[in-house]
């Protein structure tokens, strides 16, 4: 990745993490807020909503994807008359599958008792469930906007949409948290602010197609084209809805609702640790499906290689200090300091991390590039052996168990499914591409945790606060000091310098060209 590629991609992962730093601060605001104001049972099933809802996703039947593909794909070679017929089959496709998931949530909302423990009286929580799905039946169709945007390379035009649509929920949400605490009320807020967030992205991603682009005629004939790509990722929704979303579900059938609360919070610090280190896989699906498009394997093999390294070394850097101050984190944010909630935490990020490091960047080229039925079939196995393991634990360790359902069948697909595939895409060897892709990030971080480790004993006097700051900055400053040393290449340690030197060389002389470096 150089040149102008390079700078687009800065541009796009630079934007993505501004986007992603609003988010977390609202998620911090928000979180704190529910849990403490909430009771367990309440925060429970507001997390359950959110996790049951999320398998609407597979009513996408993997559309979306084929959105940003198609999107991409067509920008690249100008085929847009076949696009819009293409874009009216799936708005049509789209509007029957949100008016299907508003009916079927009728039946789904009056079998809430018979599914899950509650011990309270269930009728408020089944009416919020019916208002829930009934709302996403009818957003559903307006979620296309941002795939859209995304294929077209306007990822910072997205971004700053969503910016603003944050904005608007958060500030909403903490007013009536305030003022009129109640979870309907939430909820109707979050529905409307979904809305008014989606129908701006709709009329941008409109914009942003040429003048003479008009909607075709829907062809059935088309979608079933399509639907040969989207079929498998739709089973690789599937997989990682099992994989990512099925605890809450697990903890609620086996331990009940109100166990879920605790566990939730420990799954959210792995999925913030996920966003914080994948930001630029937004830039890899369309890049991906552009360079296999134009038959360029060596862009593909390049991308290849040099986002798993980048990937790996955030992973390292954001991941290595989370893990050290996570106990006082939980204490101080949530006033959570149960020990079987700090451990799986720990088993979360640590399955979290060997996701992101291992296969994260891979799934995302290789999606675009007709691996989609190996990926289909390697997340199914993997989605299988997480809930059979998790339902097999749950009743024994409680959310332990779930949580080792989690990690265990993450690190054996990693070893023996993942590096094997992208041997055959790319030609390189499981350990040479470990090696070249996250070895130097990986080595790093043992180094820093081996010179942590003794540090953080002698800090354990200290109140959760001092040891928040103080360990969290050696932490953070150890991992940084071994990754510049061990896991930059000469060359990119030098075009850093030549960067870091850039300030220094304006100020000097305002007037003078700057070098330029294409080596980050």
């Amino acid at each position: 990745m150089s040149g102008k590629l390079n700078e687009s991609w800065l541009s796009s992962t630079l934007s993505n993490y501004g986007l992603l730093a609003l988010r977390i601060g609202s998620m911090l605001v928000l979180t704190r807020s529910l849990f403490l104001g909430l009771n367990p049972e309440q925060y429970g099933f507001w997390a359950l909503l959110w996790s049951i809802f999320s398998y609407t996703l597979l009513l996408d039947f993997g559309f979306g994807t084929a959105v940003q593909k198609w999107t991409s794909q067509s920008s690249a070679q100008g085929d847009w008359q076949r696009y819009g017929q293409l874009l009216s089959s799936l708005l049509l496709s789209y509007g029957f599958m949100g008016g299907l998931l508003a009916l079927i949530s009728f039946p789904l909302a009056q079998g809430l008792p018979q599914w899950f423990q509650f011990g309270s009286d269930p009728t408020p929580f089944q009416q919020l469930f019916l208002v829930f799905g009934v709302g996403s039946g009818l957003l559903f169709p307006t979620g296309m906007a941002a795939e859209m945007l995304r294929g077209l390379g306007q990822l910072r035009l997205r971004n700053r949409i969503q910016a603003q649509g944050v904005l608007l929920q958060t500030g909403g949400s903490l007013l009536l948290l305030h003022f009129w605490p109640n979870l309907m009320a939430l909820t109707l807020w979050t529905l409307l602010s979904t809305l008014l967030t989606n129908a701006w992205l709709f009329r941008k991603a409109w914009q942003g197609l040429p003048p003479q682009f008009k909607l075709g005629r829907p062809s059935l004939s088309l979608l079933k084209e399509v639907a040969g790509f989207s079929f498998f990722a739709w089973l690789i929704t599937l997989s990682n809805l099992v994989i990512f979303r099925s605890d809450q579900l697990v903890i609620g059938t086996t331990l009940g609702v109100s166990a879920i609360a605790g566990y939730q919070i420990a799954g959210r610090v792995a999925d913030l640790f996920r966003q914080l280190t994948t930001q630029l896989h937004d830039y890899l699906g369309p890049l991906a499906a552009r360079a296999h498009a134009q038959g360029d394997q060596a862009m593909i093999h390049d991308t290849l290689l040099k986002s798993a390294r980048w990937v790996s070394l955030l992973a390292v850097l954001m991941g290595l200090p989370l893990a050290w101050v996570l106990p006082d984190l939980l204490q101080l944010w949530l006033n959570l300091n149960d020990p079987t909630l700090v451990l799986c935490a720990r088993l979360l990020l640590f399955s979290m991390f060997v996701q992101v490091s291992l296969r994260s960047s891979s799934t995302q080229i290789l999606l675009m590039c007709q691996r989609e039925q190996a990926l289909m079939w390697g997340g199914m196995a993997e989605a299988v052996l997480n809930l059979s393991l998790s339902l097999f634990l749950a009743p024994r360790l409680g959310v332990l168990g779930v949580a080792l359902g989690t990690v265990l069948p993450n690190l054996v697909m990693a070893v023996f499914f993942q590096l094997p595939l992208v041997q055959k895409a790319s030609g390189i060897s499981p350990l040479n591409y470990f090696l070249r892709a996250s070895g130097r990030a990986w080595l790093a971080g043992i180094l820093a945790s081996l010179l942590v480790w003794p540090l953080w004993l002698q800090l354990a006097s200290l109140t959760p606060l001092l040891r928040l700051l103080l360990g969290g900055t050696a932490a953070g400053s150890l991992s940084l000091a071994f990754l510049l040393l061990l896991g930059l290449t000469k060359a990119e340690k030098t075009s850093l310098l030549l960067r870091l030197s850039k300030p220094l060389k304006v100020k000097k002389n305002p007037n003078h060209a700057l070098l330029e470096s294409n080596s980050l």
